[in-house]
């Protein structure tokens, strides 16, 4: 080991001095030359620039030369030369101090000349656009005065103003100037004039003039500094310290070429002590060889015996994605083995598309390393069903000594088994939930079996509306999860989500799969309502009539009471939403009170069984939107538990359902934002109403099984507005909420049967 290090040491020197031999010929050769001689072209580059905006400057002063434009373009030079003159001088000298300092001195020169360039360009811009205007402006004042439309005094000022301002343009005498200026003075005193038109050229004609007045003489001034020989000098600095600096380069030159003589010598002494070294580390190179590979052959047996005989299927997959040639063998018989240049996510593809497509982006993560690989290990797929098997599959990652990802450990194990006996379990504990419900409401949850069936009825109808699709499926799901049918509720609400989602209507096969459920529901609760409860309940009625006979009471009464047996107590249906209340309101975790008010009201049998259908909307609103938890109640000063209040009343002709709740109240604001965003109006208080009511729209972010979808409340209006009723809203923040739903003509055929 020692040997070995120090032939490494003594190669790494090696090659560190031919490195530095190379390096030093081939600044001693031809480059340092070329180098210096782009530098003296550059240099005198800049002192033609130079002389050629000197020359183009002249040559305006004199008016031989009527553009502007050459001068940008000796500025556009002289910058160019000064870079190339700063680039190459670095090259050949490297970074002195002195060169620096003048080419600083020279580059400030040359931005003030650019600055004064700049100006000149200002100035000449503004005079000869008030040239060009003075006589355009005369001959308006001219046609003005014919028409009538300006006075004789302005005219004559008007002439006089332009015959000087050209005057004082061609010879810029001290003379002229003051008669432009004095004429200028008094033509600004004139009396402002009626029309706004002739106001506004009179005002512009004295403006332009001004500017031929302010802007001669500057323009003087400008060429006068143009001429001045500050680049020169500043260009002069930057030669002589290039020339002192280049003089002290070729000095170090020849002590270089010096010291890479004796580098060459050590360096091919050294060369040779390393071949002969190497010589006799070959010689034994070979046993050396050997004895690693059988080594390793025992290693890659060991290994391979351990993935032969472990239950879990294990295969190393590195961060681009490729598997490694090696795993278990019982991770063959499942999958089989990837294939060569298979990526994991092509691999598992081959059994399900969406999981190779989920892999292959949570791989792009792990690779881009944006994230902790633990988390992003945790969002892979974690799951594949075969034909009959369920494989898990778990990420395990593969560290190295520095906390480095260098690869991952793919974990499968066979779950067939336990995840049999999970869904037989939770299919059991949904079986005794419902049966739960036939032995405590009864009634209503024949009513539920009976509106369901309408209710995938009346979807498989409307398959071309989407709005309507939407509603009765949420009012499908919100019916069965109140008798706790999960699979039903869990595939209505995968259904939806895909709706919403891909934004398209219910299909056949939606269809089909939601009654496929439903018949193992039927026939789960059909043994319990062969036996018919009628005579019971007409026993109840008979005694009922009998008393009233026997008490000889009046005629109404009687027909009432036996009007009474064709309609269906108020106080019942309440209760039996109380129930599906307080259940619905423990799956949520909230605390709440139910109280019922039905004023001892009667409506006519299955007459309002449309309505009941959609009410649970309501209610899963009132607890899931209204009802805070306990400790934002408690801050509000608000008893922990919440209320809600379940009432039927009759106005008139007219039945009114009223749901109440003390909870936060509805959120308009939020309504009013999702109004805005979607261009609906949104300003007045019976707008929001109407967004409230709107298919798709929700005063809450997420959806849940529960609510968020926007579709109970636009069921709830359709189904009062379908019967000719209306729904009002009352809603105060931190009070609570109150919906009522007003029908009428109920009790029309009441009244008819008592009459």
């Amino acid at each position: 080991m020692i040997g070995r290090n120090i032939l490494r040491v003594q190669g790494s020197a090696a090659a560190i001095l031919m490195v530095l031999t190379a390096t030093a010929l081939w600044r001693m050769g031809h480059t340092y030359d070329d180098a210096h001689r782009h530098t003296l072209n550059a240099m005198t580059t800049t002192r033609h620039a130079q002389a050629e905006l000197r020359q183009h400057t002249l040559m305006i002063r004199l008016g031989v030369l009527q553009s502007y434009d050459p001068l940008n373009d000796d500025i556009t030079d002289l910058r160019r030369a000064q870079v190339q003159m700063k680039d190459w001088a670095n090259t050949v000298v490297g970074k002195d101090d002195a060169i620096t300092s003048a080419h600083a001195e020279l580059t400030l020169a040359t931005e003030l000349k650019a600055a004064l360039v700049e100006q000149y360009t200002s100035q000449v811009s503004k005079h000869r656009n008030s040239l060009i205007y003075l006589p355009i402006a005369l001959d308006a004042w001219k046609q003005s005065s014919e028409t009538g439309t300006s006075t004789p005094d302005h005219m004559a000022a008007a002439q006089d103003l332009v015959r000087l301002a050209l005057t004082y343009n061609a010879a810029p005498t001290e003379a002229f100037r003051a008669q432009l200026a004095e004429t200028l003075s008094r033509s600004e005193q004139l009396p402002q004039l009626s029309s706004a038109t002739t106001r506004q050229s009179w005002t512009l004609l004295l403006r332009h003039t001004r500017i031929v007045l302010d802007v001669t003489e500057p323009l003087s001034d400008t060429l006068d500094q143009l001429l001045e020989p500050d680049i020169s000098r500043a260009d002069q600095s930057v030669h002589t310290a290039y020339m002192t600096a280049y003089s002290g380069l070729r000095q170090r030159q020849g002590m270089l070429r010096l010291l890479t003589y004796a580098l060459v010598v050590v360096s091919g002494l050294l060369f040779a002590d390393l071949i002969l070294r190497i010589r006799r580390l070959y010689a034994s190179l070979e046993q050396r060889i050997a004895r690693r590979t059988h080594e390793l052959a025992e290693v890659v047996a060991g290994s391979r015996r351990i993935l032969d005989n472990v239950s879990e299927g294990l295969i190393s997959v590195d961060l681009q994605g490729m598997p490694d040639s090696q795993a278990s063998t019982a991770l063959r018989k499942w999958l089989g083995a990837p294939g060569d240049a298979e990526s994991i996510w092509q691999w598992l593809g081959r059994f399900d598309k969406e999981l190779g497509q989920w892999c292959e982006l949570g791989w792009e993560d792990l690779k881009a390393g944006f994230m902790p690989h633990d988390v992003v290990l945790d969002q892979l797929p974690n799951q594949v069903e075969l034909n009959d098997q369920i494989i898990r599959i778990r990420y395990s990652p593969i560290i190295d000594d520095e906390g480095n990802l260098q690869r991952v450990l793919v974990i499968m194990h066979d779950i067939t088994r336990q995840e049999r006996a999970e869904r037989k379990h939770a299919q059991d504990a949904e079986k005794l939930q419902v049966l739960m419900h036939v032995m405590n409401d009864r009634a209503g949850l024949g009513d539920c079996m009976e509106q369901t069936s309408d209710l995938l009825d009346q979807l498989q109808a409307t398959t071309q509306d989407p709005l309507a699709c939407k509603r009765h499926l949420h009012t499908l799901k919100g019916n069965v999860g109140m008798y706790d049918m999960q699979s039903m509720m869990a595939c209505c609400h995968q259904i939806e989500t895909r709706l919403q989602v891909n934004n398209t209507s219910v299909s056949l096969k939606d269809i089909e799969e939601l009654r496929e459920k439903w018949r193992y529901y039927e026939e789960l609760v059909q043994p319990f309502y062969q036996a018919d409860c009628a005579p019971s309940r007409e026993a109840a009625q008979l005694k009922d009539i009998a008393g009233l006979i026997e008490q000889r009471a009046p005629y109404a009464r009687l027909a009432s009471t036996a009007a009474s047996w064709n309609q269906e107590s108020m106080a019942l249906r309440l209760a039996r939403l109380a129930r599906q209340t307080q259940h619905t309101a423990r799956r949520l975790e909230h605390q709440v009170d139910t109280c019922i008010q039905d004023n001892g009201l009667f409506t006519p049998l299955h007459t309002l069984d449309s309505l009941w259908a959609v009410v649970p909307h309501l209610i899963r609103n009132a607890l899931d939107h209204g009802i805070e938890d306990p400790d934002v109640r408690a801050a509000l000063g608000k008893p922990a538990r919440g209320r809600i209040v379940l009432a039927t009343r009759r106005a008139a002709d007219t039945f009114v359902l009223s749901i109440r709740d003390d909870g936060a109240g509805i959120q308009w604001q939020a309504l009013r934002d999702k109004a805005m965003k979607l261009g609906m109006p949104h300003t007045s208080r019976s707008e929001l109403e109407a967004v409230l009511f709107a298919d798709g729209i929700s005063s809450k972010d997420t959806v849940s099984q529960f609510s968020g979808r926007g579709v109970g409340m636009a069921a709830v209006l359709q189904e009062t507005v379908r019967r000719g009723g209306t729904v009002s809203v009352h809603s105060e923040p931190n009070v609570g909420t109150t919906i009522e739903c007003a029908i009428p003509g109920i009790f029309h055929s009441m009244e008819r049967m008592v009459g």
